[in-house]
């Protein structure tokens, strides 16, 4: 009877057991199912951004594009009034642009919105140990190239995109 007793005992120990395992596994297995949904999740919400941020960005440098070409029809020159029509309307047509700045020669020459950004004026981005890096990659990929995030000389912290213009001479 008695080992009739320790067998019943050890069947309700492996029942026990199985039930607390299979416990576990499902709990496991629940854990994992939830854990990759949020995942996918996450990347869905990331996919989502990414494509907006993306298309603001390309409308914005698409934008900068309309000063280049006015640059490169007036030969390289513009006047600040030529610099103000334009960079008005890259400025008011876009939430998060701080300013829109032409800086032949890297140096800032003109810039709008003028208030705020006054201290950015005669600053050579080339001379600049902070800036020179971003400044030349433009100029090396002969491309549009948005550096940062860092703190601008203005002050806060933004994103700068640089259009290169390059101009051509008699001799190319």
């Amino acid at each position: 009877m008695q080992q009739t007793r320790q067998w019943n005992l050890s069947i309700h120990r492996g029942i026990l057991l199985c039930g607390i395992l299979a416990t576990i596994m499902l709990t496991v297995g629940s854990y994992m199912l939830q854990k990759r949904e949020i995942q996918n999740n996450i990347e869905k919400i990331q996919t989502i951004y990414s494509v907006r941020i993306e298309g603001l960005l390309n409308r914005i440098f698409h934008q900068t594009d309309m000063l280049k070409s006015l640059v490169e029809m007036n030969g390289g020159k513009i006047t600040n009034k030529q610099f103000t029509t334009v960079a008005k309307g890259i400025y008011e047509q876009n939430d998060g642009v701080r300013a829109v700045q032409y800086l032949p020669n890297g140096v800032v020459t003109y810039c709008y919105p003028i208030e705020g950004n006054k201290v950015a004026i005669g600053n050579n981005v080339f001379k600049n140990p902070k800036r020179a890096e971003d400044a030349w990659l433009a100029v090396n990929t002969k491309s549009l190239a948005l550096s940062g995030p860092y703190e601008l000389t203005q002050g806060g912290i933004g994103c700068v995109a640089r259009n290169p213009i390059f101009m051509t001479d008699e001799d190319g």
